[in-house]
């Protein structure tokens, strides 16, 4: 008897659990209309109107060193001064290669001054060598019975050792004129060199003092400087060509948002949004989508992050704001809520209804089970071109299915 009951009690709770699952069941229906996509983005307010200083390209350092920059939000003019750099160095630099000129210089002019002398003193060798030998023709007579002919071919011998003589100072002017060339050129080459270095060391001190291009208010971005993520400051340590400030024109804004690899495909240009500032969630603002980067960047890439989080790919996405209200200011951060339509007038189910087999991709409708022909899909919803109608009831626990849907 316990045993007939025991079975009882067991059977009783098998089909009530079987109850309770056909009950429980979830199904939906194939709907119809525009199929969108919702995502919501955070990011930072810019001026659209900007222009951006970068630090000077100097000679001969790696390094520059904030003096004194302008507070954020001054009006300035065009040809302000904005930022110095210590120029310290560059001046003692300029310093040493003054004095290294006047010493090359100097021995540019010792240099021509010897060397002058030493072409005096052979072309006057080589005057002495030519008189020798007009002496030593005229000693020559051929034929003579007033000299001997042991004196006449003395005479000869002397005639051909002064054009030997002579033949030699020639030689060595020649000689001279290449040494002349070099020496003078060595030290030319060294007075032009120390003068560029004056040149560098000029350009570096006037470079050092950053005026604005433009009439407009001061911003200090927060950027990369010298590698390391911040903005900049008095006594900051930066690299040439880092971006230091932007010159904002506040007529109108735009945002930067950073979108992941898996939501970027959704957003196009000229889509709409939505967006609420972070200081003032109440205030909301219309904009539309300007433009995407083609490629990602790596957060280590952009904010040098080296945590885990640094490796994940993000998409630029800048987006236009319409308004210009003064609550608006450059750097406030925002949310961004986008609406993307990804396809029109078109019938759409979950992403989890759908299942896959060797034949394709289907559902379980009221009707059994239908292969489909599926086309664009958001994160949660996928578009059926054909294989389903509009109000049809599908099956959403498809224990088969894997819930990926098309591209």
């Amino acid at each position: 008897m316990n045993e007939k009951l025991v079975f009882s009690v067991i059977l009783f709770f098998f089909l009530a659990g079987c109850r309770s699952e056909l009950a429980d069941r979830m199904y939906s229906t194939a709907n119809s209309g525009a199929l969108s996509q919702e995502t919501i983005c955070y990011g930072v307010l810019r001026a659209k109107d900007s222009t951006p200083i970068h630090a000077p390209k100097v000679s001969d350092s790696n390094y520059l060193t904030v003096k004194e920059v302008l507070e954020e939000g001054i009006i300035v003019k065009k040809g302000d001064n904005v930022l110095t750099m210590d120029d310290s160095q560059f001046q003692k630099d300029l310093e040493t290669a003054k004095n290294d000129l006047d010493t090359a210089r100097a021995e540019l002019e010792s240099e021509k001054f010897d060397l002058e002398n030493n072409r005096v003193m052979l072309d006057l060798d080589i005057k002495r060598k030519e008189l020798a030998l007009a002496k030593a023709k005229l000693s020559v007579v051929d034929n003579s019975v007033l000299i001997s002919k042991v004196d006449l071919e003395k005479a000869k011998l002397e005639v051909k050792m002064a054009e030997l003589e002579l033949n030699q100072a020639n030689e060595s002017r020649k000689d001279f004129n290449k040494q002349y060339d070099a020496g003078l050129k060595m030290k030319t080459l060294r007075v032009e060199t120390v003068e560029k270095k004056i040149k560098n060391q000029q350009e570096n001190i006037t470079n050092s003092m950053i005026k604005a291009p433009r009439e407009g208010v001061v911003f200090k971005p927060f950027v990369r400087l010298n590698n390391e993520t911040g903005r900049v400051e008095k006594g900051k340590v930066i690299s040439p060509g880092d971006k230091l400030l932007d010159i904002l024109n506040l007529g109108s804004y735009e945002g930067v948002i950073y979108v992941t690899q898996s939501e970027v495909r959704f957003l196009n240009q000229g889509d709409s949004l939505s967006v609420s500032l972070t200081a003032f969630p109440e205030k909301k603002f219309k904009a539309v989508v300007l433009s995407k980067a083609q490629y990602p960047q790596t957060r280590n890439d952009r904010l040098g992050r080296n945590d885990p989080e640094g490796y994940l790919k993000e998409y630029e996405v800048i987006i236009e704001i319409g308004e210009n209200d003064p609550a608006l200011k450059p750097g406030m951060s925002f949310k961004a809520e986008i609406t993307s339509i990804i396809a029109t007038e078109c019938v759409y189910i979950p992403n989890i209804a759908i299942g896959n087999d060797k034949k394709g991709s289907f559902v379980i409708s009221e009707k059994g089970k239908k292969y489909l022909t599926l086309g664009k899909s958001s994160l949660n919803f996928t578009e059926v071109k054909s294989g389903l109608s509009k109000g049809e009831k599908i099956q959403l626990d498809n224990q088969t299915g894997s819930g990926t849907a098309a591209q």
